[in-house]
């Protein structure tokens, strides 16, 4: 960014707030997050960077959708989608994946699975399988959204192999979360136990702060169901205590039963 800023390099200076977006928005400092973003739309607005500009909506859509604003998020990200060159497949693979996410966030199960399927599409042309696993995990988030259990589980399995060659610790944690609500679901409570457990791992060890809240509060309902409340409501009080969860992370250990869409950048 002070390179950029210093030779006045448009480009440069919009991916910079972006990608410094991206890493306080992972790091769960949203403020800040859309701080950045904010600059780096207003200086590609001003010097007309398309390709910068398209970037940005990206990161603007994604943010929004994290915040469940789902009509701001998928205009942004459409907008995002008719700025990208027609032959740059990687990117509009991205946003065809981003705007399966938001509407798969948004409970449009139907047209998250059409745009992810167009992203799945792209990524295989391309042999991209880091891309290829954010796709099978969103897919089999739309198919646990409805409860088709055995066909989400199949996804996420292939995401997980994926993933343990091309590692993304944000991806498999959140992978192993899903996978154990899922075995919560079908009572399967010590597979749902050591899922967790993979996910707690793995997150604490990033500093992935929401999925760790949200990993620990799977984890004080399976011991619920185990009989075990002294010990569920004691992971609960650990929660308030370590981390004092802010309204963001709440939200997002509330809302979409501890679902978590997960986007390309």
């Amino acid at each position: 960014i002070a390179l950029s800023d210093k030779l006045k390099y448009s480009y440069g200076q919009v991916v910079g707030r972006s990608r410094l977006g991206d890493v306080y928005f992972q790091s769960d400092h949203y403020k800040e997050a859309y701080a950045q973003y904010i600059q780096a739309r207003d200086i590609a607005q001003a010097r007309h960077e398309r390709k910068g500009l398209s970037i940005v909506y990206n990161e603007l859509g994604l943010f929004h959708n994290s915040l469940h604003e789902f009509d701001k998020a998928l205009d942004y990200l459409q907008r995002s989608l008719q700025l990208v060159t027609p032959g740059n497949l990687s990117a509009k693979g991205g946003r065809f994946l981003n705007i399966g996410v938001a509407y798969g966030a948004a409970g449009d199960y139907k047209h998250a699975l059409a745009y992810l399927n167009k992203a799945l599409s792209i990524y295989n042309s391309l042999q991209s399988p880091k891309d290829i696993a954010f796709v099978y995990h969103n897919i089999g988030n739309a198919y646990l959204e409805q409860s088709f259990f055995d066909q989400a589980l199949d996804y996420y399995n292939k995401a997980l192999a994926l993933l343990l060659v091309h590692q993304n610790t944000r991806l498999q944690s959140s992978t192993y979360l899903n996978m154990a609500d899922i075995y919560l679901h079908q009572h399967a409570l010590e597979k749902a136990r050591q899922h967790v457990a993979q996910t707690l791992s793995l997150a604490d060890k990033a500093g992935f702060t929401s999925i760790s809240i949200e990993g620990r509060v799977l984890l004080s309902r399976i011991l619920a169901q185990k009989g075990q409340f002294r010990e569920s409501e004691a992971i609960l009080e650990e929660v308030q205590k370590k981390w004092s969860p802010n309204m963001d992370q709440r939200k997002l250990v509330t809302v979409n039963g501890n679902r978590c869409f997960c986007h390309s950048t």
